[in-house]
């Protein structure tokens, strides 16, 4: 009876105390798993209260954040092997994202921005040197964005230095396919209005330097898909040059890396 009693008077609380340490345990333990999950746009502003925002979500970080404009400088958000398609992202479950070209066993950061204007959306993870595929599941995006495409993306598959200067990149597909590839496109979004944009591209081991030059309006924001020439099988760098309307210039340097798997059609 006194058994009874005491179980009447203090089981609730018993099972409160468990139920809450269990629930501090689980805390505990997503909070350590986020702190060593290391995201590329670690310097993204995001508001954090939001479920959308930019963050860690298990094996890439994705989400909306915000990026205050700069003037000066043009970006490399995309290095793609053909166009990407009109194809609604609302209407798939997952994407898959295909890279080729590198030849080592080195791991490869794929990072993806969404190129709307004014839109911050971006998503990032990492493939061991095993993998050429990534099945990106578009839950996410699909409810951030109205109506997202395929061709709004752009997409980096990164083997090196990939939070500076002089990345090593490789060509991206959405497919997984090689002989699928196409001809190589750069997508270049300036942070201010320029007047000119200019690249370089030379081989390593030496050989004539293409250098292509567009004196034309490129505004700031906007993502612009760059054709790039016939790439021979090697290691090229790119140097791009922006001249802003006031004649301020910005620079950056990315390393194409292009292989025999990556020149099949």
């Amino acid at each position: 009876m006194e058994l009874k009693s005491w179980k009447n008077k203090h089981g609730f609380g018993l099972l409160a105390a468990v139920f809450f340490m269990s629930v501090v345990g689980l805390w505990t333990d997503a909070s350590v798993a986020s702190e060593r999950e290391s995201c590329l746009l670690a310097g993204a502003k995001s508001n954090v209260q939001s479920p959308l925002s930019y963050r860690s979500r298990g094996d890439r970080c994705e989400g909306m954040y915000v990026r205050p404009v700069s003037g000066g400088t043009v970006r490399v958000v995309g290095f793609h092997a053909g166009k990407f398609s009109q194809r609604s992202l609302a209407d798939l479950d997952h994407l898959n994202i295909g890279t080729h070209g590198s030849q080592n066993a080195s791991d490869v950061a794929i990072i993806l921005n969404f190129t709307r204007f004014n839109t911050y959306y971006a998503m990032d993870t990492q493939l061991p040197g095993s993998s050429r595929l990534y099945s990106w599941p578009t839950t996410l995006i699909a409810r951030a964005i109205n109506k997202p495409t395929a061709s709004e993306l752009g997409i980096l598959a990164c083997t090196e230095n990939c939070q500076s200067d002089a990345r090593a990149l490789i060509p991206v597909a959405l497919s997984s396919k090689p002989e699928e590839f196409s001809d190589y496109i750069i997508l270049l979004k300036p942070d201010s209005t320029l007047s000119r944009i200019q690249y370089r591209l030379s081989r390593d081991g030496g050989g004539e330097p293409k250098v292509v030059t567009m004196a034309r309006r490129f505004s700031g924001g906007v993502t612009y898909p760059i054709p790039l020439p016939d790439l021979e099988e090697g290691k090229w760098t790119i140097r791009i040059t922006g001249v802003s309307l006031d004649g301020t210039v910005g620079m950056s340097t990315e390393r194409l890396l292009i292989s025999v798997a990556s020149k099949q059609r």
